[in-house]
């Protein structure tokens, strides 16, 4: 485990996480209740840190559905997201800003990235059991991140406010509508915090897949590889989204999340649109 000091394996030492390090990247191994062989890798992508894990083998007859519930798991699960490699293999990946690392960060985001992909095959094909797994996964981050929760809701207006927009509280301010006007394209954003995580999400009310189904399924999982800790995902009703979902984060954060999640919806949103 020697090598040159970052602030990712600094975050893995302090968090007690057991690695090995090949070059820049951390191999992590879990054995969970469904899988002995589960590799997490984590390493510093530029300006943040991605953390992925593969998920586990499925029929290749039922790659659609499988692409669709995780995409459905994408739009629900803080910080997670479905992503397709370059050799066609599916992993659940979670980017975190470099600023935005510590011990209990990276550690929820590490092992709440074992627990989406800890699952038997035919689990993959349930929705129920998907949102079982997003249930359970949700409470593990909640006792992670326990002694953030209070601050991050209460800082969000605020930081919001510093970082150009103005919110308008709704559900009873628990969540915060505001506006972006992209050129002639202008659309809502939701702010919300939950469990310590803001997701800032951009819906497209007409834009649900469409065409080949496995088709626009590897495209969203496509674009979720390409993009910097943005992800694009699908509602309970099958409506496309795209979103930003970050734990803890300051002012400077949320204002590269606004920055980068217009200019993803411009670029991937029209691509989807087509």
């Amino acid at each position: 485990m020697s090598g040159t000091s970052t602030l990712l394996k600094d975050a893995l030492d302090k968090a007690n996480l057991h690695y090995m390090q090949v070059e820049d990247e951390y191999g992590l191994l879990f054995r969970g209740d469904y899988r002995d062989d589960m590799l997490v890798v984590a390493k510093e992508v530029g300006d943040y840190a991605v953390i992925s894990a593969p998920l586990p083998k499925f029929p290749a007859a039922r790659e659609e559905t499988v692409a669709h519930n995780y995409l459905q798991l994408t739009f629900d699960a803080d910080m997670f997201k479905l992503a397709r490699r370059s050799n066609g293999e599916y992993a659940i990946a979670a980017e975190l800003p470099l600023s935005l690392v510590t011990p209990r960060t990276l550690e929820a985001a590490i092992r709440g990235a074992v627990h989406l992909v800890d699952l038997r095959s035919e689990d993959l094909l349930s929705l129920d059991s998907m949102s079982q797994a997003n249930l359970s996964l949700s409470l593990r981050t909640a006792t992670i991140l326990a002694p953030e929760i209070e601050a991050v809701e209460r800082n969000l207006p605020r930081q919001l406010k510093e970082a150009g927009v103005q919110p308008q509280p709704v559900q009873g301010g628990r969540a915060y509508l505001f506006t972006l006007n992209l050129g002639e394209l202008k659309i809502t954003l939701l702010a919300v915090s939950q469990r310590a995580v803001v997701s800032l999400v951009a819906f497209f009310a007409d834009l649900q897949p469409h065409g080949d189904r496995l088709a626009y399924y590897r495209k969203m999982a496509d674009s979720n590889l390409q993009m910097d800790v943005c992800k694009v995902a699908l509602s309970q009703e099958d409506t496309v989204a795209f979103m930003y979902q970050v734990p803890v984060p300051d002012t400077a954060a949320l204002k590269q999340a606004l920055e980068r999640l217009q200019a993803y919806v411009l670029l991937i949103g029209l691509d989807l649109a087509v």
